[in-house]
């Protein structure tokens, strides 16, 4: 059971040189030598003391399955959480 987190897998970035950054030369981009916005992925070794432990995306870089309960859009109170990660324990346990 994880929950909506503060770690981000990936994240936006302004570069000077779209051709030099090698994410957007990947996409096509490596003979733009303009500035622009690029995209920075963040491994789970870049995790701080700050970074919520049960974040799914940390949970998800490290190989892990996550199951968020989310409630109109929103994550699920606690309450609602231990609920359904109890009824999804015994359907695992079930099979």
């Amino acid at each position: 059971m994880t929950r909506f987190g503060n770690f981000d897998s990936l994240s936006t970035q302004f570069v000077p040189d779209l051709g030099a950054d090698p994410v957007a030369a990947s996409l096509g981009l490596g003979s733009v030598h303009l500035p622009g916005v690029t995209v920075v992925t963040h491994t789970a070794s870049e995790a701080t003391r700050q970074t919520d432990p049960n974040s799914e995306a940390l949970k998800s870089l490290n190989g892990q399955i996550t199951v968020t309960p989310m409630q109109f859009g929103y994550e699920a109170g606690t309450a609602a959480g231990k609920q359904f990660g109890s009824k999804l324990k015994a359907i695992l346990k079930a099979e």
